[in-house]
């Protein structure tokens, strides 16, 4: 096979240019397995007040490195070295395409390509489950339902950080570029053309991909509202279970502001949104009213558990 270069010519691919695909998917399965490993052992328990800090601010980090590969992807041009940085960031939306030498693994079309990246998603939490088997096994003898919120506190944690990276991902079909010729193509994939399936099939298949896989970003905002609604009434019967389960979406924020986590959903729901708006003025506009309504929130309603990290949320 061959790859591309930043010259723009195409070199062939070496026998050592398939390592970066197989050290990729060693690194889900470790990530995956720390992750169930940490809340696991934690046992629905509440955290620690350092504990607490540094889990939070690490969401916040890992949240404000996928809303600048977001700002990467606006039709703006950058200077250097912001245009290295931003290129850098990418690997947040799963951009990773260059990195991998994907092309190097087997040629696949725009549609291939496309529907591998939105079944990464799947393969992560497949990933995850095979860890949860192998640690119910294992360690806890086979007390699958009395784990199943070990499982529920993984999925949703991991769904939680990376929601952004996921509401990005499958609206790509949704970005398109206007060409001189008159013709809009999408951002992610040139050679597509959009809106037009009497000229190009390719655009169609893909929405329809998107659209199925939307209902991940859709249903897990669907499912937490209702989860937020029924917060007050599984602290007053004392659901345990519910807990488990579910805690990872409250144990951040003070009791009175639970609720909160629906603005930080939103506030990536719609930060996802912004690069499918055709003008570059608009895109800008738009994702400085999201993240100042936001802010704004955040200042007024002080929500984090963790005094400081209120000021850490607002101003970065």
């Amino acid at each position: 096979g061959f790859m591309p270069t930043n010259e723009g010519t195409c070199i062939p691919c070496t026998g050592g240019d398939k390592v970066p695909f197989v050290l990729l998917m060693c690194f889900l399965v470790l990530a995956c397995f720390l992750a169930y490993w940490t809340i696991d052992r934690g046992g629905g328990s509440q955290p620690s007040h350092v504990v607490l800090l540094l889990g939070i601010s690490g969401g916040l980090l890992v949240a404000l490195m996928q809303q600048l590969s977001v700002v990467s992807m606006l039709d703006v041009q950058y200077m250097e070295p912001l245009n290295t940085f931003l290129r850098v960031v990418k690997i947040f939306t799963f951009d990773v395409e260059d990195i991998i030498k994907l092309s190097c693994i087997g040629k696949l079309s725009d549609v291939a390509h496309f529907t591998t990246k939105v079944c990464m998603i799947f393969v992560a939490c497949l990933v995850v489950v095979l860890v949860h088997v192998c640690f119910v096994v294992v360690k806890h003898k086979r007390r699958f339902k009395e784990r199943t919120p070990s499982l529920v506190a993984v999925v949703g944690t991991l769904a939680m950080v990376f929601y952004i990276s996921v509401t990005v991902t499958v609206l790509q079909p949704l970005q398109c570029n206007l060409n001189p010729n008159g013709r809009w193509t999408t951002q992610a994939y040139e050679g597509v053309i959009c809106w037009e399936p009497d000229v190009d099939g390719d655009h169609l298949i893909m929405l329809l991909v998107g659209l199925v896989a939307l209902s991940l970003p859709a249903g897990l905002f669907a499912l937490v509202t209702r989860l937020v609604r029924r917060l007050p009434v599984a602290l007053k019967t004392g659901d345990a279970r519910f807990m488990r389960s579910y805690g990872f979406l409250f144990f951040r924020f003070r009791p009175q502001a639970h609720w909160y986590i629906l603005v930080i959903m939103s506030r990536s729901l719609l930060i996802g949104i912004v690069p499918i708006i055709p003008r570059d003025i608009a895109q800008i506009y738009t994702l400085q009213i999201v993240l100042l309504m936001c802010n704004s929130a955040c200042i007024y309603y002080q929500p984090w558990r963790v005094s400081y990290l209120n000021f850490m949320d607002a101003f970065f």
